[in-house]
């Protein structure tokens, strides 16, 4: 039985796909640390990327969003060790990655008006995105934490 290709894939498929850089049309990686110098090198690394895959029109809300993940990332599970950003892109989303070894998941968004500071990160990821989640790294080793944009 073959698939309709058109069809809607889970995005568990996707995210693998993603980290073996496999099945999408445009995709690169960038490792970083908790170090604010590595953190600021994100911005200028997105910015490029997204010019030279000619996608400028999402470029504010894929900032705001690697900035809020990674923030997270740098916040909660990185301590002395690194992370992955990963952006990959299709003719019709950007998918932004943080992948992490931490296997604590992220609280869920309870609503737009949830006062949490701690949350104050995800509830802006929730807002740009079209969708968001989190998938743990099947050998236990971390998570990775997703936001699709549309172009």
């Amino acid at each position: 039985m073959t698939q309709d290709p058109s069809a809607p894939r889970p995005l568990y498929v996707l995210n693998h796909e993603l980290a073996m850089g496999l099945g999408v049309p445009q995709f690169t990686a960038r490792r970083f640390t908790a170090h604010p110098d590595s953190l600021r090198a994100l911005p200028p690394f997105i910015r490029r990327t997204l010019r030279a895959w000619d996608v400028p029109v999402c470029m504010h809300d894929a900032l705001t969003v690697v900035s809020e993940l990674a923030a997270n990332a740098a916040r909660h599970a990185l301590g002395d060790a690194h992370a992955w950003l990963g952006l990959a892109g299709t003719e019709h989303f950007i998918l932004c990655t943080v992948t992490d070894p931490s296997t604590r998941l992220p609280e869920p968004v309870q609503s737009q008006t949830d006062s949490s500071d701690c949350r104050r990160g995800l509830r802006v990821v929730h807002r740009l995105s079209e969708e968001w989640g989190c998938t743990l790294l099947s050998d236990g080793t971390g998570k990775t934490v997703w936001a699709r944009l549309r172009i």
